[in-house]
C-alpha cells in the first residue's frame, strides 16, 4: 500500500503540467460564450474553477477575462452583494456584461434594489459593453409610473460610450426634443415601440452612430416617410448598415425600401434576437 502512495504522490497530472496561459484558454472554453453571463455558483462558473485546487484557484482569480460577466439581482443578500464586488473587481479593466434581475423584487424594494444596483456598476461605467435590464415585473405591477420615455434613456446611453449592441423598447410622449446620443462604437440599435399605432418619427434621429451594421426598427419610428427618414439617420451618422430589419406593420413595400437603398439588405417581419456569435436567431 506504501508503494501505491508513493508512485501516486510521484505522479503529475498532465493538465497540471500544462503552461498557465493553455490553462486559462481552456478555463475561458469552458464558459458560455461572452456576452452571455455564466452562473454565479455551480458546474458553469467560473467560481467552480476556483474550488477545484490551489493552482487552478490561483490562475482562475488572475484570468480578469473569467469575470466579465454577471448577473446582478436587486434584491441581493450580503453574500450576493459580496460577490458581485469581487467579480467587478476581479475583471480588473476587461469591458463587462452585465445583467441586471428583478427577481421578484416589488414596490420601494424595486427602487432601492435599482439605485443599489445601479451606484454599484457606476464606479465601472465606463467598461459596460453589455447592459441587460431583465424587469419583467414592472409593466404587470405599475406601468403607468414606471414607462420608459425617450428622454428617460438619453442621460444613461450618454454615459455608455463604449456600447456596442443597444436594444430599447420606448414609449412614445414626453418631450419630443431630445439632445442627440452618439455612440462611436455601436454595431446593432434595435428601437422598439410599446404597441401603440400611429406615428413615432425623429426618435432614430436622436442616435449618431457611424459604426453601426445592423438595425432593427418598428416603421412607426420612420413616420410617414420611412426611406427619408433613413436617409437622413445615415446620413446624420455617417453610417453604411449591412443589414435593416423593418419591425411591426409595413405601409412601405420591401421592394421600396431595396430600391431607395439598393446596397442594403432589408428584411421584414418580427423582431430578431442577436446570439452571442454575433449572428441573428430567433
Amino acid at each position: 500500500m506504501a508503494l501505491v502512495q508513493e508512485q501516486l504522490d510521484c505522479y503529475k497530472y498532465p493538465i497540471l503540467v500544462l503552461p498557465t496561459e493553455i490553462i486559462s484558454e481552456i478555463f475561458l472554453q469552458f464558459l458560455p460564450v461572452y456576452p452571455i453571463c455564466p452562473p454565479s455558483s455551480g458546474i458553469l462558473s467560473p467560481t467552480n474553477l476556483s474550488q477545484i485546487c490551489r493552482k487552478w484557484r490561483e490562475i482562475a482569480l488572475t484570468t480578469p477575462m473569467l469575470w466579465r460577466a454577471m448577473t446582478l439581482p436587486l434584491n441581493p443578500d450580503v453574500q450576493k452583494a459580496r460577490e458581485a464586488d469581487l467579480w467587478l473587481c476581479r475583471s480588473r479593466c476587461c469591458p463587462i456584461s452585465v445583467e441586471i434581475v428583478d427577481t421578484l423584487c416589488y414596490g420601494p424594494n424595486l427602487q432601492t434594489g435599482f439605485t443599489e444596483a445601479l451606484a454599484r456598476l457606476n464606479p465601472h461605467r465606463t467598461r459596460w459593453e453589455c447592459l441587460k435590464l431583465r424587469l419583467s415585473e414592472i409593466p404587470r405591477l405599475h406601468r403607468d409610473a414606471f414607462q420608459v420615455f425617450p428622454e428617460d434613456c438619453v442621460p444613461i446611453l450618454q454615459q455608455t460610450s463604449n456600447l456596442v449592441h443597444c436594444r430599447l423598447t420606448l414609449i412614445p410622449g414626453g418631450n419630443p426634443i431630445c439632445p442627440n446620443v452618439t455612440l462611436l462604437r455601436l454595431e446593432s440599435l434595435t428601437l422598439l415601440d410599446y404597441g401603440r399605432r400611429y406615428p413615432l418619427p425623429g426618435y432614430a434621429e436622436l442616435f449618431i452612430v457611424p459604426a453601426l451594421r445592423k438595425l432593427q426598427i418598428t416603421e412607426r419610428f420612420l413616420g410617414e416617410k420611412p426611406c427619408h427618414s433613413l436617409a437622413s439617420f445615415m446620413s446624420k451618422s455617417g453610417c453604411k448598415p449591412q443589414k435593416i430589419h423593418i419591425l411591426g406593420e409595413m405601409y412601405t413595400s420591401k421592394d421600396a425600401y431595396s430600391k431607395a437603398f439598393p446596397l442594403i439588405q432589408f428584411e421584414r417581419g418580427n423582431y430578431v434576437r442577436e446570439g452571442a456569435d454575433g449572428e441573428d436567431t430567433p
